[in-house]
């Protein structure tokens, strides 16, 4: 997140009146986007390819591509395009769509204060499947803080709270 701190971006940022979160979970939205845009860019250089262009330069299709995403795409958790969904008059409507459609299957049971956990680790590219996504060591829950709507647990011997979904309650 340090390359976005340059005076150029910041002012940008703010000029475009864009905010930055952090996250520390699997930003599957953004992972999503990003498929959806290559699949677009890739499809408009491949048809260029077929009608004989030469020097096809990605960074030239990235305008259209963008304009087709937010003006076109209807969003099937929305059921609007982007920019109709960004309209004041379509927040309500977009906020009910997406609640409607939300899965919530996972359930975590609650954590409180002494109870016991694991956390969740990142595995080394080289592991196999089969290997457990939890550090084995168990791990007492010290104190829970509530902080930007977000509960932040505290786990002995960690220095910064940890999200629920990095958590193993055992």
């Amino acid at each position: 997140m340090n390359s976005l701190k340059t005076e150029i971006i910041t002012r940008y940022l703010e000029e475009e009146k864009i905010e930055l979160h952090k996250t520390r979970g699997h930003p599957a939205f953004a992972e999503r986007f990003l498929r959806r845009f290559k699949d677009k860019l890739y499809k408009r250089i491949q048809n260029d390819e077929k009608k004989g262009k030469h020097n096809i330069q990605w960074i030239h299709y990235i305008t259209a591509v963008m304009l087709t995403y937010n003006d076109k795409a209807v969003h099937s958790a929305t059921g609007l395009t982007p920019k109709e969904a960004r309209k004041p008059r379509n927040d309500a409507k977009a906020k009910i769509s997406i609640t409607i459609k939300a899965r919530k299957t996972r359930l975590y049971p609650e954590i409180r204060v002494n109870d016991k956990v694991k956390i969740m680790r990142k595995k080394a590219i080289t592991e196999k499947a089969t290997t457990s996504h939890w550090l084995k060591e168990i791990l007492r829950v010290e104190r829970i803080e509530k902080k930007l709507r977000q509960e932040y647990y505290f786990v002995e011997g960690r220095d910064r709270g940890l999200l629920r979904h990095e958590l193993l309650k055992v």
